[in-house]
């Protein structure tokens, strides 16, 4: 996708949402893509896959367009995917509003280790009653979280916001994530988080439960859903687990 961002002109952009299947050949179905594309102002580009059990793609741009409309945009997409194509979905945005949601917001970090000195410390102070307080403060940040990506993106899919919450988690550095799909009703939903920050800094802490990680994934959904649900932890790396298994119940 490099090959095809160019600097913003222009002082209107499009979010353009587009879900494909790979039918087997994800990096060719990437190519024909992004030959659809060249030549317009491609800000953003954000690929993910949709679910683990289905053969569904997902890219979000931004971008300026040049010498095309968003519908002759949409024909060169349908043209390049062919039968693969889920959905195409797009909404205009102005300069503004792309420069504003650019600007990273400040924040301070801590890595592996200095979490493990956080985590015990509080362990060792205050004991299970630091559980209690990790995970309120998650579930906190997560609902703050929801309600801000609600209020971004209103007219966007629950289920699109939740992605960008988890991106917002992955990209903080506590893990990466995957979205499993469970059953029938739109909750059913397992959130497996790979290479969990919390878990692994917590290895030393005892007793400790991914407290703050699964707070953030409940108070994120319930401000999507307007629904009191609750989240299990199913699987743990501190128990030998390949991942940090969240399961919404």
């Amino acid at each position: 996708m490099r090959s095809v961002i160019n600097d913003p002109v222009g002082e209107h952009y499009w979010e353009l949402e587009v879900l494909f299947r790979t039918a087997g050949d994800l990096p060719k179905r990437l190519g024909s893509l992004s030959d659809a594309l060249r030549g317009q102002h491609l800000l953003h580009a954000k690929m993910y896959p949709l679910y683990e059990k289905c053969d569904t793609f997902c890219c979000a741009f931004t971008l300026g367009l040049r010498g095309v409309s968003m519908e002759g945009m949409h024909h060169s997409i349908r043209e390049a995917l062919g039968k693969d194509v889920v959905s195409l979905k797009h909404k205009l945005v102005s300069q503004s509003e792309v420069s504003s949601s650019n600007e990273p917001p400040r924040c301070g970090s801590l890595d592996e280790a200095g979490w493990a000195v956080l985590l015990q410390s509080l362990a060792g102070n205050f004991g299970t009653g630091a559980l209690s307080a990790i995970h309120s403060t998650g579930l906190e940040i997560g609902a703050s979280k929801g309600r801000e990506l609600a209020q971004l993106h209103a007219r966007e899919d629950w289920f699109m916001l939740l992605m960008k919450g988890l991106d917002a988690l992955q990209s903080s550095g506590w893990g990466k994530y995957q979205l499993l799909k469970t059953g029938t009703l739109p909750h059913n939903i397992e959130v497996r988080i790979f290479e969990n920050l919390e878990c692994k800094a917590a290895m030393s802490v005892h007793p400790f439960e991914n407290s703050f990680t699964r707070g953030y994934i409940t108070g994120l959904l319930r401000s999507l859903l307007s629904d009191n649900i609750m989240v299990r932890e199913e699987r743990c790396i501190r128990k030998g687990d390949d991942y940090c298994s969240y399961v919404i119940e």
